[in-house]
């Protein structure tokens, strides 16, 4: 295989693809991820120089690649995780002041307007909470982890307030 066929080979993320693979599939979101910094890499003129000359990559790259997208993919995992267990704390903090209140029994009929607007309240406050933790940045702003958080926001924000208003015309 030429150099030249070799440029070719690496691709960027499509990002929904790699939200997919971050949420099922571990292998598959680190080969996205290591593909993906390359082909960054590949775009600026003096590396794709050094990578015809055969200077580049350094020996090692792919292995710091590897963990430079295991450390991405932890932090957005850890963000996720933690933004849901702090709102179900909330959640159900609130869910027992109401309990207390007699708002809320299992012995009163179900209101599928407020199940709909408090699940929606939830995700979109899950992604509000998610989205103002931040998120480590890298000089290119073009990190793997950098291009699926903003989606992440949009799978949960959206849905969630979608279900938040449709429970309120209900």
């Amino acid at each position: 295989m030429t150099q030249a066929s070799h440029v070719t080979q690496y691709k960027r993320l499509s990002p929904w693809a790699a939200v997919r693979a971050l949420l099922l599939s571990h292998d598959r979101y680190i080969a996205l991820a290591v593909e993906h910094e390359m082909a960054v890499n590949l775009e600026a003129p003096d590396l794709l120089a050094r990578f015809r000359q055969g200077a580049f990559p350094e020996p090692g790259w792919e292995t710091e690649a590897r963990r430079s997208a295991e450390s991405g993919r932890e932090e957005i995992l850890k963000a996720l995780r933690n933004s849901f267990v702090s709102l179900l704390v909330l959640s159900l903090c609130a869910v027992g002041l109401f309990l207390v209140n007699g708002k809320v029994s299992p012995f009163l009929p179900v209101a599928w307007s407020k199940v709909l607007s408090v699940v929606g309240g939830f995700l979109a406050a899950w992604a509000t909470l998610f989205e103002l933790g931040g998120l480590s940045q890298t000089w290119s702003s073009q990190a793997a982890h950098e291009l699926v958080h903003p989606r992440l926001f949009a799978l949960l924000f959206l849905p969630g307030t979608f279900l938040a208003l449709l429970g309120q015309l209900w």
